[in-house]
């Protein structure tokens, strides 16, 4: 199959790459920042363009493309101001809706965030895909809009919402670890909140078999690791 994978050189979007490729998959990543990868590769070719400029993805029209998997997105990050989240979270997926739509794809696949919910209320922990939040910040608030756009389109559709993801490639969790590591991390409330650590190859495993699998079609899917653990037991181990 032909596959369009946003986000390709970011940290889970690479990984989705190698593992569709892996498969025997024609892929096609794009990404603002390929300047590292190689534009070629049996399966695997990249297209340097940003996603969330509707114009930009004029340059593939005369592509063929069998499914997207959009793995674009800005994690939160103190100081980035909102705007930037709802141009890359919200735009760039109503824009490749549009794209996607007028090519007539068989399956959008969407790279959301158990973040939507907002904090999960004491005593309903682990929450299911039915739990409704209330997301709590504007990074959570531009993943739950760009989840609306997806659902409201005309697409065969999943959205995955994979949770504190980690692995080989991670900068962003890699922050917390080094901050435990050095003895600088404060816990707060004596530790008890919860987090849910996922291990990038599940959420890869999740991509690989929910993608043209019909039983995905048009639902929501956590993806998360084994267990739940509190922060204190998280900086313990």
């Amino acid at each position: 199959m032909r596959i369009l994978v946003t986000g390709a050189t970011g940290f889970i979007g690479s990984h989705v790459v190698d593992a569709l490729v892996g498969e025997g998959h024609q892929v096609i990543g794009i990404s603002r920042k390929i300047k590292d990868r190689e534009s070629d590769n049996g399966n695997l070719k990249y297209a340097k363009l940003d996603a969330s400029n509707r114009d930009e993805l004029g340059k593939l029209s005369d592509v063929d493309i069998d499914a997207v998997v959009n793995c674009l997105g800005v994690l939160g990050r103190f100081g980035l101001p909102d705007d930037v989240y709802i141009r890359t979270n919200v735009q760039t997926t109503t824009n490749l809706l549009e794209f996607a739509e007028a090519k007539g794809v068989e399956h959008f696949m969407h790279m959301s965030s158990c973040g939507v919910v907002g904090p999960i209320e004491r005593g309903k922990c682990p929450a299911n895909e039915d739990y409704v939040g209330k997301p709590s910040n504007i990074y959570e608030k531009s993943k739950w809009l760009a989840e609306e756009e997806v659902r409201i389109s005309g697409t065969n559709y999943t959205i995955l919402r994979p949770e504190f993801v980690y692995g080989p490639g991670d900068v962003h969790v890699l922050g917390l670890f080094e901050a435990i590591s050095s003895g600088k991390f404060l816990l707060i409330d004596s530790g008890e909140s919860y987090l849910h650590p996922t291990y990038i190859d599940d959420v890869v495993l999740a991509v690989t078999q929910a993608l043209f699998n019909q039983s995905s079609y048009g639902r929501v899917l956590n993806v998360v690791g084994e267990r739940y653990v509190t922060v204190s037991d998280l900086a313990d181990t």
